[in-house]
């Protein structure tokens, strides 16, 4: 397959299924500040998140992402209906934006045998998920799920998520780990360049971090290793530590080395 199929076919599964788990790690980064740049959001404050969902790789939108798009569209929302219905709590709302245009959406959640805080829990989810679907709706981002949204389909395929859940935006040293992490082409390679990059992962933020040692685990799961060779890697565990450990199949260099040149 040529290159220009290659992104053909990444595009396609994008535009038909929402699907970004064919892009690296640099080509999501791009995706992601395109996306913000169209939409005139500061990536900086993370308004989308990507989580396998259903064996996907989706973007969702956040509560930092409707808020900003409220604020740059002058967008005010307006409850014009609640109730229930079969269980369900339906609240329907009307949105306005600065150049008076409008529009219109309606939210839902299950009511059925909930009550007391729970019941109330539910009723304000339904009112959050109308807000976000308008919002999203009016500023050309309705093929998106909201996170409210993405809670549902989670627990329908039994996934537990809670809103936050997934990777954001990550910029500056992260995103040149990533990159680097994906040219990476031996278990032994990726334990020696873990060791020397340690101290650098760890000073990251916890979302720059967790992304790039969810990449690492990513990146070494064929070769019989994970996220306890890669903890270990990055804090730079000692020959006696990986000794305890089990298997020397995973030391980084560094640590064998030493070992030998002390006998």
């Amino acid at each position: 397959m040529t290159d220009l199929a290659v992104v053909a076919d990444k595009v396609s599964a994008i535009l038909s299924e929402g699907d970004l788990s064919r892009f690296n790690a640099k080509e999501r980064n791009e995706y992601y500040v395109r996306l913000c740049t169209e939409t005139g959001l500061n990536p900086m404050l993370t308004p989308f998140r990507y989580l396998k969902l259903s064996g996907q790789l989706r973007l969702y939108a956040n509560k930092s992402c409707a808020e900003q798009l409220r604020n740059i569209h002058g967008i005010s929302i307006r409850i014009v209906d609640q109730r229930e219905d079969n269980g369900l709590w339906l609240v329907t709302v009307e949105a306005t934006d600065k150049r008076g245009r409008t529009d219109s959406d309606v939210g839902f959640a299950q009511i059925k045998g909930k009550q007391g805080e729970n019941r109330g829990n539910a009723i304000l989810k339904a009112v959050t998920k109308a807000k976000r679907r308008v919002t999203l709706s009016m500023t050309g981002l309705g093929g998106l799920m909201d996170e409210t949204e993405v809670e549902s389909v989670a627990e329908v395929v039994g996934q537990p998520f809670k809103p936050g859940d997934g990777e954001g935006y990550v910029a500056g040293p992260a995103q040149e780990l990533l990159e680097h992490i994906e040219k990476i082409g031996t278990l032994s390679s990726m334990a020696e360049w873990a060791y020397d990059n340690g101290p650098l992962i760890l000073s990251l933020d916890q979302d720059s971090k967790v992304s790039v040692m969810r990449a690492i685990c990513a990146r070494v799961s064929n070769w019989d290793c994970g996220v306890p060779e890669a903890k270990m890697w990055v804090r730079r565990a000692d020959l006696e530590e990986w000794t305890q450990f089990g298997p020397l199949h995973g030391a980084p260099p560094q640590v064998t080395e030493r070992d030998e040149d002390v006998f």
